[in-house]
């Protein structure tokens, strides 16, 4: 079985204790390992007797955490659902999860036949394209092959949806401000210079809101 580390954004709003939201795979997303998943590409999947995919801790069996809804659109392969705090998988690596220790999800599937292709024209050493696989789990990992995996968000005991100081930066960046102007908005928090008028320079007012909510709960975890 194949193990694809991706980009994660792992969300719960207005939720309980371990409810979370985020993707498993990355579509057009080039890994360290020279992987890239193309959309569509999932065919199948090892589901539960109800239909659910299985999230795991380390792509371990012995290491349960619950399971997920899923589907497949345009960005990737999306899931949600709650941890199950009684699994062994949950009980042992959960503080893990909230410190930010593990900070990854990672997909586990097989290759069905003819659905991987190596490419070698795209001036970077070239890439395996895998175009169709069988899906058995999600996993929550501590490493990822992607370089930009990150958990973004989590539900954590008493607290709403959080970021770390790390990835609200990644966020920051992302819209537009430069990693000095992040560092700065971050450490001097929205209320002193993160105003309504920059913000609505870089991005839209989701987003804007967003960052606004995440400078305001900074040490959720």
């Amino acid at each position: 079985m194949f193990k694809y580390n991706c980009p994660l954004q792992f969300k719960a709003d207005k939720a309980k204790e371990g409810d979370f939201k985020g993707y498993i795979a990355i579509f057009n997303n080039k890994d360290l390992g020279r992987d890239i998943i193309i959309p569509g590409a999932a065919k199948k999947w090892k589901t539960t007797p109800d239909g659910k995919l299985r999230m795991l801790f380390m792509h371990e069996n012995q290491y349960p955490g619950g399971v997920a809804e899923y589907e497949q659109d345009e960005k990737g392969i999306k899931v949600w659902g709650s941890l199950n705090m009684d699994a062994r998988g949950t009980k042992e690596y959960y503080p893990s999860v909230k410190d930010g220790s593990f900070m990854n999800m990672s997909i586990g599937f097989n290759i069905l036949k003819g659905g991987i292709e190596f490419r070698g024209d795209d001036g970077d050493g070239g890439a395996y394209y895998i175009s169709a696989i069988e899906v058995w789990e999600g996993s929550i990992v501590p490493f990822g092959m992607n370089e930009e995996a990150g958990l973004d968000y989590m539900k954590a005991a008493g607290n709403g949806p959080g970021m770390t100081k790390r990835q609200l930066e990644r966020l920051l960046r992302d819209v537009g401000f430069t990693s000095k102007d992040s560092k700065t908005i971050i450490a001097a928090g929205y209320g002193d210079i993160g105003r309504d008028v920059q913000l609505a320079k870089h991005t839209d007012a989701g987003t804007a809101s967003e960052i606004k909510d995440q400078l305001a709960c900074l040490y959720t975890f």
